[in-house]
């Protein structure tokens, strides 16, 4: 019988899941299915699968509903992976900072945490850029949060860091508005934001002028749709190594493949696999629209 799994969120048309998981199912001779869920609220999950991934704007939402919460979801303050078990109870994970160190790792080409722990700038203070900012303070990184200039941006960056400061009393964090940065870290820049995400690809997060004098060696976009956003396009060309989502998207998915299935350990997809899978997927990006 094909176990049944599935995205919430909305709204979900440019999403890649149903191809990733896809190829996951095939790769581990599973026979599953992955449909997407646009749903308008989070109460309104489908109640007949084995497990669901969740995304914007869902993450905190869902919790509500769960049954238990891992540590490291609780810490985020959002959940992307739930587990449907069999007496009926559901368990929220996190495999966001899975996949965001695995992508972190690529750019990198070594330890994650080793460019962590240098000077990082962050611009967004939503779901995916907390994740990026408590990666960042545990391995010790000095952070500059970036946020739009208004009451809530400002309210939900104090919120954030206050919840930073728990985790390290010391940690050098500092808030600043998006569109007047006036100095970048010249190691790593973190897109975390939707500026710049299709339908909306002509968008940029930091205005141009601005990225003249960027200097971060290394630039990573969480978006994965365009595959290069206009942010690593006009960064590359003033020397960044840049990177963009698909390697984080895929990670994650092979994360939350391994809780639905018992085997949260990692043996359940070889590294080499997965990697492959990254360059598959961005093939097929080719045959989504991006214009």
């Amino acid at each position: 019988m094909s176990e049944k799994f599935g995205l919430i969120g909305n709204p979900l048309g440019h999403s890649l899941s149903p191809f990733i998981h896809g190829e996951l199912f095939k790769a581990a001779g599973l026979d599953g299915e992955f449909k997407l869920y646009p749903i308008p609220a989070a109460s309104e999950f489908p109640k007949d699968l084995q497990g669901f991934s969740v995304t914007i704007p869902y993450k905190e939402d869902i919790i509500k509903f769960l049954s238990r919460v891992d540590d490291t979801a609780r810490m985020y303050g959002a959940v992307n992976c739930v587990r449907c078990n069999a007496d009926g109870s559901l368990e929220g994970f996190n495999t966001d900072a899975y996949g965001f160190l695995k992508s972190i790792e690529f750019l990198y080409g070594g330890d994650p945490r080793e460019l962590l722990s240098k000077e990082v700038t962050l611009l967004g203070c939503g779901g995916a850029a907390r994740v990026a900012a408590f990666e960042t303070i545990l391995a010790g990184g000095q952070l500059a949060i970036a946020i739009r200039d208004t009451d809530r941006g400002w309210k939900r960056a104090k919120d954030l860091v206050d919840e930073l400061l728990e985790i390290n009393a010391d940690a050098s964090i500092f808030v600043t508005p998006i569109d007047s940065i006036q100095e970048m870290s010249e190691d790593l820049l973190i897109n975390a934001t939707p500026c710049g995400m299709f339908p909306h690809a002509d968008e940029i997060p930091i205005p141009s002028a601005l990225l003249e004098n960027c200097g971060a060696k290394y630039v990573f976009d969480a978006i994965y749709n365009p595959a290069e956003t206009l942010l690593l396009k006009e960064t590359a060309e003033h020397g960044s190594k840049t990177m963009g989502g698909v390697p984080m998207l895929v990670y994650q998915a092979a994360r939350a493949q391994e809780i639905w299935h018992g085997k949260p350990d990692g043996t359940m997809f070889e590294d080499s696999l997965l990697r492959e899978l990254c360059k598959l997927t961005q093939k097929e990006l080719n045959n989504f629209p991006n214009k």
